[in-house]
């Protein structure tokens, strides 16, 4: 109970590039429940709510197109990443939605992109990385 299970998964969804994968889970699950109710507990405003950032910083031999400084450090080195994150094109509709209802979290607003840290996006079709995890609690003995 350390969190070493949601920190594979997080490298197994961000390699993966597939948003049906992060949609499956839902966000609801996703986004740090800590982060919705403190926002609920804040500023209800559209500048204010949660973005979700994986990013996996790689080491080894890599193409071009994943190396830059497109990450949370800002440094220029080879990774990719997945940015979940409210969609400029509702932020009217998201404004609206917060102020009617006081619970509410417009998690259908966010928008999922993958991305490698030169900005080059990718998806499932033309990974990155090749990965694969194993659920042991599916195995039976």
């Amino acid at each position: 109970e350390s969190g070493k299970s949601s920190i594979l998964q997080a490298i197994d969804i961000v390699a993966s590039g597939n948003i049906h994968r992060v949609e499956t889970i839902g966000l609801d699950r996703m986004i740090n429940i800590e982060a919705v109710q403190e926002f609920n507990a804040s500023q209800r405003t559209y500048d204010n709510l949660p973005k979700m950032i994986i990013e996996l910083y790689l080491n080894g031999e890599f193409s071009y197109d994943v190396n830059g400084k497109n990450n949370s450090d800002g440094i220029i080195c080879d990774g990719i990443r997945l940015v979940c994150e409210p969609n400029p094109d509702f932020q009217n509709e998201i404004t609206e939605s917060l102020k009617d209802q006081d619970d509410y979290f417009p998690y259908d607003y966010y928008k999922i992109r993958f991305s490698t840290f030169a900005n080059e996006g990718y998806t499932g079709y033309k990974k990155k990385l090749r990965s694969i995890l194993i659920d042991s609690t599916n195995m039976n003995s």
